[in-house]
């Protein structure tokens, strides 16, 4: 199986570093760079063309939030992580709204980053269990969605496994307690996204808390 390509940027060595090692003795993954600036991290993203960045939000020059913003524009197939002590909505939502396709904190076990960033290159888009209430909340206050009359379309298979998503679940624990495959579970959120003129599992989450669907 072709390894998972991750470029790391912090500007902390050891802790980069220390990440770095961690990822690679769990194997299935390659880290094909490291960067301790913004600047560099775009740079490199656009030379590399990595699967997966993780991005910390504070960095010397061009921040995360910067850095991340033009590696989405110029490198689309390439899903950024911020890898964050920060747990405030503000910069969850910054986050998204820069373009990253995940948001953990750096308190997170290696097995459990090792875990994210392989669902990130799959398509997932993994946020540190804490901070998932958060985002629905903050999405919903900043009104980023209007009203998506495609919800009157779910089926009720399809609004449980929106309920799954909005509890944070992956989509191996999705398929686990809806008794169907992995797969299976991805054709109905791509499905899902169609219906409701959506892009992603952040505009979801943020739907759902808006129409109240969690109470339905």
């Amino acid at each position: 199986m072709t390894p998972i390509r991750v470029l790391l940027v912090d500007d902390h060595t050891i802790f980069r570093q220390g990440t770095a090692n961690a990822l690679r003795l769990m194997g299935g993954v390659e880290v094909i760079g490291e960067a301790d600036n913004g600047q560099d991290a775009v740079d490199m993203a656009r030379c590399l063309r990595p699967d997966v960045v993780l991005m910390d939000l504070s960095l010397p020059g061009m921040n995360g939030l910067e850095a991340t913003r033009l590696i989405v524009e110029s490198v689309p197939s390439t899903r950024v992580i911020m890898l964050t002590f920060m747990d405030d909505e503000a910069n969850l939502v910054a986050a998204v709204q820069a373009g990253a396709k995940g948001y953990l904190l750096k308190s997170v076990a290696p097995e459990e980053l090792w875990v994210h960033v392989r669902a990130a290159a799959t398509g997932e888009m993994p946020i540190s269990g804490s901070l998932t209430m958060k985002l629905v909340g903050a999405l919903a206050q900043r009104q980023l969605l209007g009203e998506n009359p495609g919800a009157l379309s779910l089926t009720a298979r399809e609004r449980e496994l929106i309920k799954l998503v909005a509890e944070g679940k992956s989509n191996p624990e999705i398929a686990r307690g809806m008794f169907m495959s992995v797969s299976t579970v991805k054709l109905h959120l791509h499905n899902i996204l169609q219906k409701l003129n959506l892009h992603s599992r952040a505009e979801l989450i943020a739907m759902v808390a808006r129409t109240g669907m969690l109470d339905a």
